[in-house]
């Protein structure tokens, strides 16, 4: 079946090319498909050889910052959007979400609460362990997400010493 496939996009990625024709993506979604090697920012062509994936058909990287074209006429048409208006690469919502809530720096963390609770904390480095997952942080920084579990889901994790037990 892969070997059928001529262009692999990532849904945002599909989007920003409807927008302005790039078949490219950031450094971070590729992270989650175990076929891309995030420290260096490359596709790992063992692991699309074995899938018979020819790597024509994957995405260049870029940076999430990085402007990856202007709106051409199609998507001015179907948006609305001026032609020309720059369009970034854009990234993933977990990195967005760490981005936007401000942890720019090693040591900053957040904690979301969501269908599934995460723990993410920037770092320097990935930090290896089978229950973590690295992603690249939108900055040349590292974001580690720990998935805090499932017992979380609707509800709130009580912090502090006059906290109830359990969830609420």
């Amino acid at each position: 079946m892969w070997a059928r496939v001529a262009s692999l996009l990532f849904p945002k990625d599909y989007v920003r090319h409807r927008l302005a024709p790039s078949p490219i993506t950031d450094t971070v979604d590729p992270t989650g498909s175990f076929l891309f090697d995030p420290r260096n920012s490359r596709w790992i062509e063992g692991f699309a050889r074995d899938l018979e994936l020819a790597p024509s058909a994957l995405p260049k990287p870029r940076r999430p910052l990085e402007i990856a074209g202007r709106v051409g006429p199609d998507g001015a048409a179907d948006t609305g959007l001026p032609k020309g208006t720059s369009i970034l690469t854009g990234t993933t919502d977990t990195a967005a979400e760490v981005l936007g809530a401000g942890a720019t720096q090693p040591g900053q963390a957040i904690v979301k609460l969501s269908s599934v609770g995460r723990l993410m904390i920037v770092y320097e480095e990935p930090i290896p362990g089978s229950h973590r997952l690295n992603y690249p942080h939108v900055r040349p920084h590292w974001a580690v997400v720990s998935r805090v579990g499932h017992q979380v889901r609707g509800g709130c994790l009580p912090l502090g010493p006059a906290a109830p037990s359990g969830p609420t």
